[in-house]
């Protein structure tokens, strides 16, 4: 088994900095341990980019890490509330990416949901000795079919070493990777040196309730209940239960001059 990789990300050291970005000026690396990734181009382009630019996005527990070399941009979004990234995995996750610093859905990675990979999973899911279900098979099922780049419309397969879903219990969060070739982004006409990074869901209604191929009825996601031994809190975050309800689309800005040097030696 591979060793654990660490990232050093960047944090700001003021609360006076904007906290949706911090750029070289004024951050401090920290190691962010990570599990193993899928062999190939990802493990590839991680042992050659060991820091990552942080960028807080959509609620207090969710943040993504970009850095990126002359061909291609890295994203890994980590999602630390139990509640939405069960919700992200029954529905699939979208990751946009504007480079001419707007909102537009011209660059989008689709990860594929529960739904879609269902057949795939093969044996029944486990209850582990913290009630929390085992999703390792569905997490399997997810990354055999890999990620999707729609570029203007035109959906296009990825390589399967490009992309990676891993549930990491040590630091009880859900990681999506993503490798994105540059070339096409580069070549948009506005190109800035502010992108835009965006996370789409659909609306849940229909979509994680509604009626199964049996003729009843897809009740709601199922609930991890705790993580490592810690109950959720139910009313801890009020914000989350609204935000359980609603489309997803939101979008932060990172400095791509930022993101390309970070790890230049």
């Amino acid at each position: 088994m591979r060793h654990i990789r660490v990232f050093l990300f960047a944090l700001c050291l003021s609360s006076m900095l904007p906290q949706s970005i911090c750029g070289q000026n004024g951050w401090k690396p920290e190691p962010v341990k990570s599990k193993e990734t899928s062999q190939g181009l990802l493990d590839q382009f991680l042992d050659a980019n060991l820091k990552a630019i942080a960028v807080k996005i959509l609620t207090e527990g969710t943040m993504a890490y970009l850095c990126a070399d002359d061909d291609n941009l890295f994203v890994r979004v980590s999602v630390g509330n139990p509640q939405l990234f069960m919700r992200m995995l029954m529905q699939g996750l979208t990751i946009r990416i504007d480079p001419t610093g707007g909102q537009k859905n011209k660059h989008s990675i689709l990860f594929p949901s529960a739904r879609y990979v269902q057949g795939g999973i093969s044996g029944q899911t486990k209850e582990s000795t913290n009630q929390r279900p085992d999703i390792g098979p569905l997490l399997g099922a997810m990354n055999k079919v890999g990620a999707v780049y729609n570029i203007k419309g035109k959906p296009q397969p990825m390589e399967l070493s490009r992309s990676l879903i891993e549930l990491d219990t040590e630091n009880e969060t859900l990681n999506y990777y993503i490798l994105i070739p540059k070339g096409k982004m580069m070549e948009e006409k506005k190109l800035s040196s502010t992108w835009s990074l965006g996370l789409y869901l659909e609306s849940p209604i229909g979509v994680l309730e509604g009626p199964r191929g049996d003729g009843g009825m897809q009740g709601p996601p199922p609930q991890l209940g705790n993580i490592q031994g810690r109950p959720l809190q139910p009313s801890e975050d009020k914000e989350m239960e609204k935000l359980m309800k609603k489309k997803i689309n939101v979008w932060e800005t990172f400095s791509i001059d930022d993101v390309n040097s970070i790890n230049l030696k």
